[in-house]
């Protein structure tokens, strides 16, 4: 039954798939609309947290208050929701993955929201307050920060989301290895060039443009990859076992027809 269901499943037709990404979007948004909702409510309760390394914010516009309050419930929305969110995304990409490749799956599941909510919880308690700290650090007697509120947390929100997406890249090289599209011997080639590439990658995603912002989200990239580095070796360690079963498996097959010739 179990084999009939993933036969229907590898059959589907293209209509049926875009039916399926509706459903799963739709899914998606009501996760996201409900934390959100919980997020509005939840807000006054954090946000002095969020703005202790400024000390104070200052709104220019009637509604920018507002909106301010919006953005943060939209970030307690992602991270409230995000078990919901990966799990429609993991749910969508089944039908696609083998009996095996889906255990795994269901085996990361727990790891992708904890990345996840790690990465958004680093940056908002971490990352940002350390750089807001050295950017403050310039102010004179004659030069006082009059920070906006709406600048402010769009800097913290959108450092938070990016990083939690980039928390997520062990469990990608985890799946690449899985795949057999990345080797241990070629991360550990390409360590020098790739350590480059993510610094870079802080600076893009870092939306200040100073050096420290930058290195302090370096610094947590790098030590995912020496970490997404250990997941595909333990996945080429499991392959090699895998191998050596079949093979040993297989040479007992072939002693026995020996032994017993028809």
């Amino acid at each position: 039954m179990v084999e009939e269901d993933e036969a229907m499943e590898r059959n589907m037709t293209l209509i049926d798939h875009l039916d399926e990404l509706r459903r799963r979007l739709l899914y998606s948004l009501a996760a996201l609309l409900a934390g959100s909702l919980s997020g509005y409510y939840l807000t006054p309760r954090y946000m002095d947290l969020l703005i202790r390394p400024v000390g104070k914010l200052f709104f220019m516009e009637p509604a920018e208050a507002f909106l301010v309050r919006l953005k943060l419930a939209l970030l307690a929305g992602f991270i409230l929701s995000s078990p919901v969110l990966l799990y429609q995304v993991a749910a969508f990409c089944l039908p696609a993955l083998t009996k095996n490749e889906r255990k795994y799956l269901f085996i990361v599941f727990p790891f992708a929201v904890v990345f996840f909510i790690g990465g958004i919880l680093t940056a908002a308690f971490l990352i940002v307050p350390f750089g807001m700290k050295f950017l403050l650090s310039f102010a004179t007697s004659d030069m006082r920060p009059l920070i906006s509120a709406d600048r402010y947390f769009s800097f913290l929100i959108w450092t938070a989301l990016a990083s939690g997406l980039l928390f997520e890249m062990p469990l990608v090289f985890l799946f690449l290895g899985l795949f057999g599209l990345v080797r241990t011997a070629t991360m550990n080639k390409w360590r020098n060039t790739a350590y480059l590439g993510l610094v870079v990658l802080a600076a893009v995603v870092t939306p200040s443009p100073d050096p420290l912002t930058c290195i302090l989200v370096s610094i947590p990239l790098v030590l995912l990859y020496e970490i997404s580095v250990l997941f595909v070796r333990m996945t080429e360690k499991k392959k090699e076992k895998e191998n050596d079963e079949t093979d040993h498996l297989g040479g007992g097959a072939f002693q026995q027809r020996e032994d017993h010739p028809s």
